[in-house]
């Protein structure tokens, strides 16, 4: 560092205006700057930090578009199958049945024992089942299967289920209109009786009150 003084000014002048100045510039550099507000710089450095990696994503996305179908793909049938598996969860396991008493019913089979494989159980087995039990408070029987509805309309193939005279009061529910399956009707030869779903009256019948007793 070079330094010289003014010929017109006397030289302790000089030195002393140097000190000041000197010394001037050092509190000018060591003052500290003014400070933003710690959540403010915060909240700029992550939303600056998101938007980055979000073009960076958007422009990966855009250049390898066959991957970004893949991985849509996989994505979605990923949130399908766990939305499913959450919808029978739910409906079979957290929340119960909208029946009396489900949390006590179950589900009765008869497995084959050469293979292991479950089977239809005979009207006959059941029966003697019913005479013999001393563990239920009460055994009812349903076989789902298809049956065709005919009528003044076109032909319909609908699915449904034979059941014992003992389901509906097992489950604690009454038909709406009509009356429920009488015993004397599980018999072979008893009257043919069907009880329609109430989406089925609606839609197929026309909600009709005097369908009762029709065949």
């Amino acid at each position: 560092m070079t330094a010289g003084y003014r010929q017109d000014c006397p030289p302790h002048e000089i030195v002393g205006s140097a000190n000041v100045s000197h010394v001037d510039s050092q509190l000018n550099a060591n003052r500290l700057p003014s400070r933003e507000p710690r959540g403010s710089r915060l909240r700029i450095s992550v939303v600056g930090t998101f938007l980055q990696d979000l073009r960076y994503a958007l422009r990966i996305l855009v250049k390898g578009r066959g991957f970004t179908a893949v991985a849509v793909l996989a994505l979605g049938l990923g949130i399908g199958a766990n939305t499913a598996i959450f919808s029978l969860i739910n409906a079979f396991l957290l929340r119960p049945m909208p029946y009396r008493d489900s949390e006590r019913l179950v589900w009765v089979q008869q497995n084959i024992l050469k293979s292991g494989a479950a089977g239809a159980v005979a009207y006959p087995d059941f029966v003697e089942w019913k005479r013999q039990n001393h563990v239920f408070a009460e055994l009812a029987a349903i076989q789902f299967d298809q049956f065709n509805v005919t009528g003044p309309e076109e032909a319909e193939r609908i699915l449904g289920a034979r059941v014992s005279a003992g389901f509906f009061p097992l489950l604690g529910v009454s038909p709406m209109r009509g009356r429920a399956l009488l015993p004397e009707e599980d018999s072979p030869g008893g009257n043919r009786v069907v009880i329609l779903s109430q989406g089925l009256w609606q839609r197929r019948f026309g909600s009709k009150p005097d369908i009762l007793g029709q065949a």
